[in-house]
């Protein structure tokens, strides 16, 4: 499992791409390797791709709004980590958060010393915690670049679609998908969409 000190390893966009697809909260290294080396052979093969540049969204923090009245909203507020609720400190150290901001009301910022699969991660803390209103990850609005991985049937499926930078959207965004074969041969297709 990914470890802070082992994150210098990988880049953003590896460890993006990872905390999307772990099937736990830990995102398994031999996942990131695998991403690591289909990535640098698609682009080797593609150039095309290496446009694309995914947009980062750090999976070390985790947004998490409380219910109104909750006992430790003010710890929260004033930074410490402690809630005193038993499960839910538990969980917080397992997970290794480090540190707790309010970014506004009732909504915070929590982060941990690790990437992690924070999609997973928010089911579990609100399952933990009748305190906790709502937990999810952070997102993007508008329309960054992206790449999408998928496993199909032994083969791996990666879609790279080019970024906009206008606020109303793009009329039209290229997009290449490129499939890895079984046998480690590559396809690609372009589109747009």
């Amino acid at each position: 499992m990914l470890l802070r000190e082992q994150q210098l390893r990988f880049a953003p966009e590896i460890m993006t791409l990872g905390s999307r697809e772990a099937d736990d909260i830990w995102i398994p290294l031999a996942l990131l390797s695998e991403i690591e080396g289909e990535l640098a052979l698609i682009r080797k093969t593609y150039p095309v791709v290496a446009q694309v540049e995914l947009a980062i969204l750090p999976a070390d923090m985790l947004l998490v709004t409380l219910k109104p009245g909750v006992a430790f909203a003010d710890a929260w507020k004033a930074g410490r980590l402690e809630t005193g609720e038993a499960e839910l400190d538990a969980l917080l150290r397992y997970f290794n958060a480090v540190s707790v901001r309010c970014s506004f009301g009732m909504n915070f910022e929590v982060t941990f010393a690790q990437w992690l699969n924070v999609g997973r991660l928010s089911s579990v803390v609100q399952a933990t915690s009748t305190s906790v209103e709502l937990a999810y990850r952070n997102f993007f609005v508008g329309d960054p670049a992206e790449i999408r991985r998928l496993k199909a049937a032994g083969n791996r499926v990666y879609t790279f679609v080019r970024g906009c930078k206008d606020p109303d959207g793009c009329s039209s965004r290229p997009t290449w998908i490129v499939w890895i074969a079984r046998d480690g041969s590559l396809t690609m297709r372009e589109t747009t969409t």
